[in-house]
């Protein structure tokens, strides 16, 4: 509902508010998140697609039921990527996978049971020497919608991951080591 502009002056900041939406919280039977805005890169056809440093920065918005496989570029220090799933994985898996076999992801991220108890799973660590992909299946490894992770370029051989990585049964790791 929209009553008009609202002008608030506050100590010398003026903030004009001209829409306030509220929105109920999503909830998990629903399977497809609305469309990104413009300069996000949206993948919905690509069943794979290679991260250049040009996409540093950006969000990458999973968005195709059916899986990809996307590969980050070499390693440079400082080099960012947030991946949200925006349509749950139903069918292969969605896989971010490091350039070379002598890159590394390290970090952890917190599963979360969705068809139960909302369990959380702690110990879904990758382990920066073996592990340099991470691979969701749609259930136990997570990828269902609201999965939301970042990685970063932290040396020439490791990217450092930290995120929120919804699935369902019982939850297992979704770092590989290819």
């Amino acid at each position: 509902m929209t009553t008009g502009s609202k002008t608030v002056d506050w100590g010398g900041v003026t903030l004009i508010v001209d829409k306030i939406q509220l929105a109920t919280k999503p909830h998990f039977a629903n399977s497809t998140l609305a469309q990104p805005a413009p300069g996000v890169t949206n993948i919905t056809a690509d069943a794979t697609k290679t991260l250049t440093e040009s996409d540093s920065g950006k969000m990458i918005y999973l968005n195709k039921a059916s899986g990809t496989v996307i590969t980050l570029p070499t390693a440079k220090v400082g080099l960012m990527y947030e991946f949200i799933v925006g349509t749950s994985v139903t069918s292969n898996s969605y896989k971010v996978i490091t350039a070379s076999a002598s890159e590394f992801v390290k970090g952890q991220l917190i599963s979360v049971d969705t068809d139960s108890s909302n369990v959380l799973a702690y110990d879904q660590t990758g382990n920066g020497t073996t592990h340099r992909a991470v691979t969701m299946n749609g259930t136990t490894t997570g990828g269902l919608i609201y999965t939301v992770f970042r990685v970063w370029a932290v040396s020439t051989t490791l990217w450092a991951i930290e995120g929120r990585n919804f699935g369902s049964g019982t939850v297992a790791t979704p770092f590989a080591t290819s």
